[in-house]
This record gives C-alpha cells, structure tokens and sequence, in this order.
C-alpha cells in the first residue's frame, strides 16, 4: 500500500493550494457544506504532488502539514447537517482513493459522527 508520501511525493508550491482553497465563490459555498470546501481543499493539495521535494523540504512538509490539518478537522469537528455528514462520507472515498487509512479510533470517530445524520433520514 502506498503511504503519503508515495502519493504526494513532493508538491507543486504552497501558494497555489492556498488558491486552490480559496476558489470558491461566495455563492457557491453558500450551497455548499463547510467539509465539502475541505474536501475539495484536500483533493486539490493531493493532486500538486509528486514534484520530487525531498522529505525535510519546506513545501513537502507544508502540505503534509495541511494535509493533516484538514484529516484533522474532518475527524473531530462534528456534522451540523447531512450535508456535512455526505462530505464526510466523500472524503472517507477520497482517502480510501488515496490509500490513507485511518487508525480504529479515528475511523470510528467520524463514522458515528456521519451516522447521526444519515440514519435520520432512514428512519
């Protein structure tokens, strides 16, 4: 299985995943949920890799440490809504994608947290 860095092997510079994070307009966030903006963030940084930076170069580090950042939040920061539990869900299928695995409890974590909202509506 590959690891984070076979698949981000190095990155394109940091300025542009800012932008990347940033492209979305007003009125499309509106529309859209909070983690799906993550989401989108996450694919974007994942798709500049593979540049050839060494390991300990600033801009590698730099995005592994966003990349972090965003599994993060998508981990402990709750669902306010099925949309949000449908990002989630998502992003579960871009890290599996990816071949990043969560531990147990992190999987678990955002698992229940997605649950909440996407058993409401089979009720």
């Amino acid at each position: 299985m590959l690891n984070r860095r076979h698949i981000i092997g190095g990155a394109a510079a940091l300025p542009a995943i800012v932008i990347a994070s940033c492209g979305v307009t007003p009125a499309v966030a509106a529309t859209r949920s909070h983690f799906e903006a993550l989401r989108l963030e996450y694919v974007a940084v994942q798709k500049h890799g593979n540049a050839g930076w060494d390991d300990d170069h600033p801009t590698f580090l730099a995005i592994c440490g966003r990349l972090g950042e965003i599994e993060h939040e998508m981990i402990h920061k709750p669902c306010a809504s099925l949309a949000d539990a449908r990002a989630k869900m998502r992003f579960m299928m871009v890290l599996n994608d990816y071949g990043t695995v969560f531990d147990g409890d992190d999987s678990h974590a955002i698992v229940a947290d997605m649950s909440r909202f996407m058993l409401e509506d089979a009720a």
